[in-house]
C-alpha cells in the first residue's frame, strides 16, 4: 500500500482534532446559566484566594457568588485544568444555586455527573464531597416527586 499526497495531510488533520477535543468538550460543557449571567471577574491572585472569597459570599448573597464561579470558571480550567479537583469543585459549587434557588435540576445533574468522576478519581469514592453530591442527587428526587 502506498501513501497518497493527501493522506499525510488527512492524518495531520485528525491528529489535530483529536487533540482539541478535551478543550471542544469542556467547552460545550459550559452551563447553560452561565452564558445568560453578567460577566462578573475577579483578579485575586490565586485560585485558593478566589475559592474563600466565592466561600464568604455565598454565605450571604449566593447569585453573586454565582456570577463570580460563572465568571471564572475559564481561569480555574485554563490554570489548573478541566479535569483538576479544582475545576470539579468549581462546577459542584455552580450546581448548588441551579439546585437551591433556581429549581434547574437538569443543568444541575449534568454539571454534577461531569464533577462526579473527577471527585471520585481525586478524593475517593466515600469522601464528603461526594456524599454531598448523593445528597443534592436525592434532593432534586425529592424536589421532583420521584422518592420512592
Amino acid at each position: 500500500m502506498t501513501l497518497r499526497s493527501t493522506e499525510p495531510r488527512c492524518f495531520a488533520s485528525i491528529v489535530l482534532v483529536v487533540a482539541l477535543l478535551p478543550a471542544v468538550a469542556m467547552a460545550l460543557d459550559r452551563p447553560p446559566t452561565c452564558a445568560s449571567r453578567p460577566a462578573v471577574r475577579d483578579d485575586s491572585p490565586s485560585i485558593d484566594v478566589l475559592w474563600k472569597r466565592i466561600a464568604t459570599l455565598g454565605e450571604t448573597d449566593p447569585m453573586a457568588a454565582l456570577d463570580l464561579l460563572c465568571g471564572t470558571l475559564e481561569r480555574v480550567n485554563r490554570e489548573r485544568g478541566p479535569q483538576s479537583l479544582d475545576a470539579a469543585r468549581w462546577v459542584q459549587a455552580i450546581a448548588t444555586p441551579l439546585i437551591a434557588y433556581l429549581n434547574r435540576f437538569d443543568e444541575a445533574e449534568q454539571l454534577l455527573q461531569q464533577a462526579r468522576p473527577i471527585l471520585e478519581r481525586n478524593l475517593g469514592p466515600y469522601t464528603p464531597e461526594l456524599a454531598e453530591l448523593h445528597v443534592a442527587s436525592a434532593w432534586m428526587a425529592f424536589r421532583r416527586g420521584n422518592l420512592v
